[in-house]
């Protein structure tokens, strides 16, 4: 799904803080709903991004095209074209970096629930989010998720 270009997604970019390393503020956008405030001086001592909150790990991880490519497919996650709750959103830079710059997981429909930067947690729209994050997403599903959904069938 490709993100399309507005007023919204410039404006979320102009909110990132460099002297906090995160967004600041972003609550005060309409459809950006604040899920848990966090420390950005810890989270980024503990190396703790939207990667490690989606995967659960200790530190921060590298996520690089080569990285995304082979690991998802080999951890059980196969592409789907519409997401459903607890999918992966990932949200990739075809522009610069042609890799993952974000990660969150559907809420179901067009939410999605991610951690920015070292800042908060929040749950919004798939394409309310900072252009800098990308302007394609791609939707993945685990084999947990795959396998739950076909037993309550």
């Amino acid at each position: 799904m490709n993100l399309p270009t507005n007023n919204l997604r410039k404006s979320l970019d102009s909110m990132f803080s460099k002297e906090a390393d995160c967004f600041v503020g972003v609550e005060k956008i309409e459809g950006i709903e604040l899920f848990e405030k966090r420390d950005p001086n810890k989270d980024r001592w503990e190396g703790h991004n939207c990667f490690v909150y989606v995967f659960g790990l200790g530190k921060e991880i590298p996520f690089d095209l080569e990285t995304y490519s082979f690991w998802m497919p080999t951890k059980g996650y196969s592409e789907v074209e519409k997401p459903e709750k607890g999918d992966l959103i990932i949200y990739i830079d075809t522009k610069i970096e042609k890799e993952p710059v974000h990660i969150g997981f559907s809420e179901g429909g067009q939410k999605v629930k991610s951690k920015w930067t070292y800042g908060n947690i929040y749950t919004h729209n798939i394409n309310s989010v900072p252009e800098a994050y990308g302007n394609l997403v791609k939707f993945f599903r685990g084999l947990r998720i795959n396998y739950l959904s076909k037993l309550s069938k």
